[in-house]
C-alpha cells in the first residue's frame, strides 16, 4: 500500500512535485481525508513546515497555511537529515527514493536517489509498506523500495511488491545522499521539516520521526 506519508517523505527529500494520482502503474491511493496541518496516515498524524521555535524538548512548526502545531521531541524521536552520498555507500536491503526518466523502451535512468540503512528501518517491519512505482509528471516516475544487491557498475536493481527487481541506472549526474540521524540542536527556527507523530491535547504532536528538509525557502 501507498502510504500519504511516503508521498511527504519524497517530497521533502528529493524535492519531488507530488506524484499524479498518486497511481502506482495501475493501482491508485484514494484521497485521505485530515486536517490541513495534519495529515492522517496508518502510524498517526503527519506535519510538513518550518520550524518558527525550538526550546527544550518543545518545537513549533509553522505550517504552509500559516498554522502553528506544538511538536514534543522525546528520547525515542528519531531525527534524520540527508547528507551527501556516492553509490558506493549504498547497500542491499537499504530503502530508497528514486527519481527517474522514464525512456520510450521503459528504462530508467536516475535523477535524484534517497537511500535509507536497513538498521534505521522501525522495529518489526523489514518490508515497507510504502514501496511501489509511481508515475509522475510528463517522463518522471518515483519509485521506492529495498535495493535487491549492491549497486553494480552504474546501475542500482530494487525490489517493489510485485515482479521482478526494477533496474535504474544511475549517471554521474544524479543526485545521491542518504539519511542519517542528527542530534536535535539542528532544529533551529527556520529549518524545514516533516514530522510523524501521535496527536495530543489541544493539537499537540509527540514526534516519533523528524525528518529536516534543510533551511527555509526565500
Amino acid at each position: 500500500m501507498i502510504t500519504r506519508w511516503a508521498r511527504i517523505i519524497g517530497a521533502v527529500l528529493i524535492g519531488t512535485v507530488p506524484v499524479a494520482g498518486a497511481a502506482a502503474w495501475g493501482q491508485t491511493q484514494p484521497a485521505q481525508p485530515g486536517a490541513p496541518q495534519q495529515l492522517r496516515h496508518h502510524g498517526g498524524h503527519a506535519v510538513v513546515g518550518t520550524v518558527s521555535s525550538a526550546t527544550g524538548a518543545t518545537v513549533v512548526v509553522t505550517t504552509r497555511g500559516g498554522q502553528s502545531v506544538t511538536v514534543q521531541v522525546t528520547p525515542a524521536t528519531r531525527i534524520l537529515a540527508r547528507q551527501p552520498a556516492t553509490l558506493g555507500a549504498f547497500r542491499p536491503g537499504d530503502l530508497v527514493h528514486v527519481v527517474a526518466a522514464k525512456s520510450a523502451d521503459g528504462s530508467l535512468t536516475a535523477r535524484a536517489v534517497v537511500d535509507s540503512a536497513a538498521a534505521m528501518a522501525p522495529p518489526g517491519r523489514p518490508t515497507p509498506a510504502r514501496s511501489g512505482i509511481w508515475a509522475g509528471r510528463g517522463d518522471t516516475v518515483v519509485l521506492v523500495g529495498r535495493l535487491a544487491g549492491a549497486p553494480a557498475g552504474q546501475s542500482i536493481a530494487v525490489t517493489v511488491p510485485a515482479g521482478s527487481p526494477v533496474s535504474v541506472t544511475v549517471p554521474s549526474t544524479a543526485r545521491l545522499s542518504q539519511i542519517a540521524s542528527v542530534p536535535a540542536s539542528r532544529l533551529s527556527p527556520g529549518t524545514r521539516v516533516a514530522v510523524r507523530g501521535q496527536p495530543g491535547a489541544n493539537g499537540t504532536m509527540t514526534a516519533t520521526v523528524i525528518l529536516i528538509a534543510g533551511p527555509a525557502s526565500r
